[in-house]
């Protein structure tokens, strides 16, 4: 899957710049951050972290992480041509894991260094189906290594490592400065190196790099020429070339592309580099190539530094999230308390305020209560004293009219009322016939008085007589019985 995000990053010497792009459509690219620092010790001095040997210095590690502390992921860095061997070689067509076989035999045959001691990249530069035109890049591990220690100890960790030479031929593509067809010779006066590029029909041919730019003379540079236009024509077959570009830093070479112009007998063009996007530009618009893999000499185990980083600060995030939404949800929680709290607390001061109300609407209503149990003659214990005697059942010398036989209830032992709990009444006598008595507790039942009437008895006593009690439930729909 294609990436669409990509950073550049250039070190030379002291000075460190980066650009990040995002794919906005198939060949267009826009910045979404940029960054460029000189990198100083405490006394202001420049530090070339490409010439020294030390790798771990407090100053060089603290100031290139403060200037790179906001740099995307993932990164590509370049290395200057001149720490590169770059070959074009043509190799039968094939699959990629075959093609990447025979051109690490190539580079077995052309690297002037032991295998162990290096770092090799291939990438296709054009395509038929019998032939591919495969660019070989063999470097030494320890300018590669050096470069990749001094950032990984300053928590930065490159993925892809490219050349300079590339980054720039990719920028002069992007900007239709180099020629659709015939050959054209570019040369690049970079700041640190003086390289040279043979490109026909706009794919690179030849590369050749001069050595650092303030070491190469005119002179130098129409050998050089010379030189390639031999090689051209006696391996490419190229005879005639169609332009020759310059492109530079600082004051125009004039003098240098009038005399060039004579020995290529082509147009010569001149082209400040600051008329292109900066150079980490043209290394992150490589690293979104989605047409063909580019060159990577990184050191084996770099990307498996960054995707243990990358892994590490997600796990970071998710736990500062799982934190943030405990902690938010703890406040909530607190929050909804304190709401609580403060409800009741507002109940409780709004209670306060009825309970004197209420104590004098309870005084009220048991004065009522009271009023009405001495005002109320119908529940009164006179009254039910009253009906207890009505319905007792005829005694000798009473009138027979109000009741039943001569042979009644003899003697009532006593008739308890219940003042404190204000519903039971108790009766107890005796009778002469135990008739006598069950009459007596129908008669109670079906008074209108009381609400339930339960015989205890009777029992013969030895003297002959029936003893018995009576309970008798007053009403307790709200109406009180009193003395």
């Amino acid at each position: 899957m294609a990436r669409d995000t990509a950073t550049g990053l250039t070190v030379r010497g002291s000075e460190f710049e980066y650009t990040t792009l995002r794919r906005r459509g198939r060949g267009r690219y826009a910045p979404v951050a940029s960054q460029k620092f000189t990198l100083r010790d405490k006394a202001g001095k420049d530090l070339d972290i490409l010439a020294t040997s030390d790798t771990d210095t407090p100053a060089m590690i603290s100031g290139i992480r403060a200037g790179l502390k906001k740099i995307e992921q993932p990164i590509s860095i370049a290395l200057p041509a001149g720490q590169v061997l770059l070959r074009v070689a043509t190799l039968p067509t094939s699959d990629n894991a075959e093609l990447a076989s025979m051109a690490q035999l190539q580079v077995d045959k052309l690297s002037p260094f032991s295998a162990e001691n290096t770092v090799m990249s291939h990438e296709v530069l054009a395509q038929s189906a019998t032939a591919s035109s495969v660019l070989l890049a063999v470097s030494q591990l320890k300018p590669v290594a050096q470069l990749g220690t001094i950032l990984a100890n300053a928590k930065v960790f490159p993925q892809r490592v490219d050349v300079a030479t590339l980054c720039w031929h990719r920028l002069l593509m992007d900007a239709d400065e180099l020629a659709k067809q015939g050959c054209q010779i570019t040369i690049l006066r970079d700041t640190s190196a003086y390289d040279l590029v043979v490109t026909v029909d706009q794919v690179p041919v030849l590369f050749r790099s001069l050595g650092n730019e303030a070491d190469v003379t005119d002179q130098d540079v129409y050998s050089e020429i010379e030189y390639v236009l031999t090689t051209l024509e006696a391996e490419h077959g190229v005879g005639e070339i169609e332009r020759l570009l310059i492109c530079h830093w600082g004051d125009e070479p004039t003098g240098l592309g009038t005399e060039l112009a004579n020995v290529v007998s082509a147009e010569v063009a001149v082209k400040p580099f600051t008329e292109l996007p900066p150079l980490c530009e043209g290394l992150a618009r490589r690293s979104l190539d989605e047409d063909r893999s580019c060159i990577n000499l990184a050191v084996e185990g770099w990307g498996e530094a960054a995707s243990g980083r990358r892994l590490r600060n997600k796990l970071v995030t998710a736990s500062a999230a799982i934190l943030l939404i405990w902690l938010g949800t703890l406040g909530a929680l607190f929050g909804s308390l304190r709401m609580q709290n403060s409800e009741i607390a507002k109940l409780k001061d709004e209670g306060a305020g009825l309970s004197r109300p209420a104590a004098r609407a309870r005084e009220m209503r048991d004065m009522l209560q009271l009023w009405d149990r001495y005002t109320n003659e119908r529940y009164s214990a006179k009254t039910c004293l009253d009906e207890i005697s009505w319905h007792l059942p005829h005694q000798p010398g009473r009138d027979a009219s109000r009741g039943g036989p001569m042979r009644g209830i003899t003697e009532l032992k006593a008739v308890t009322y219940d003042n404190d709990q204000r519903k039971m009444m108790k009766i107890r006598g005796e009778a002469m016939e135990s008739t006598s008595v069950y009459n007596y507790q129908e008669a109670l039942q079906k008074s209108q008085y009381f609400a339930d009437v339960k015989l205890d008895g009777p029992r013969r006593l030895s003297t002959g007589r029936q003893s018995f009690t009576i309970a008798i439930s007053l009403p307790s729909d709200g109406r009180q019985t009193r003395r």
